[in-house]
């Protein structure tokens, strides 16, 4: 603003604001824009952006199926248990692992676990046992396929579900949680 508007304001009794500076990368481009009521700022498993996330649930995912698999063999193959007790020994093993990095991790989860949380991830980990148990079941004893393949597929085809179900519901950011309480 010129001293001569100014003046001419100031004349007239009109009060200008002082002209705000905005300095970084918001001030071209509003997509980076920091924290605001528009643009909260991201917690947990946004802030690090869906690929990042999914990229953290693979690496656990690996973990998690290396725990139950060593955990399925000593069981089955070594000591002799029914390949059913086996799954399930197995599975409480990964699933275990999984919530502990799964939480601290990949969805970097800050909260004190409550019984929410626990019961919410013992629930969508009980469906995704149900999945893997039935696939294990149906290829093994019905396809004949053998054990090995067997266990592959069940890992496979648990792992949407589980993904989803930590994802959205277990492990969601706090700001879901908060907009959809607003909501409500």
């Amino acid at each position: 603003m010129s001293s001569d508007t100014e003046n001419r304001q100031a004349a007239k009794g009109a009060v200008s604001d002082p002209p705000v500076t905005v300095a970084g990368p918001s001030a071209s481009d509003p997509t980076k824009a920091g924290p605001s009521a528009a643009n909260p700022p991201e917690t947990g498993a946004a802030k690090s952006g869906t690929a990042g996330t999914m990229i953290r649930f693979g690496a656990v995912g690996v973990l998690n199926t290396a725990v139950d698999a060593v955990v399925f063999a000593l069981l089955y193959a070594w000591g002799g248990a029914p390949y059913a007790a086996a799954q399930t020994a197995a599975y409480g093993a990964g699933m275990l692992n999984s919530y502990i990095w799964n939480k601290r991790w990949t969805f970097k989860s800050r909260k004190r676990g409550n019984a929410r949380e626990w019961l919410s991830f013992l629930l969508v980990n009980g469906m995704s046992y149900g999945v893997s148990i039935a696939a294990l079941s149906a290829a093994y004893e019905l396809a004949g396929f053998s054990i090995g393949w067997s266990k592959a597929l069940s890992v496979v085809s648990s792992l949407a579900v589980n993904y989803a179900g930590n994802r959205f519901w277990v492990f969601r950011p706090s700001s879901v949680v908060t907009m959809e309480r607003r909501e409500s």
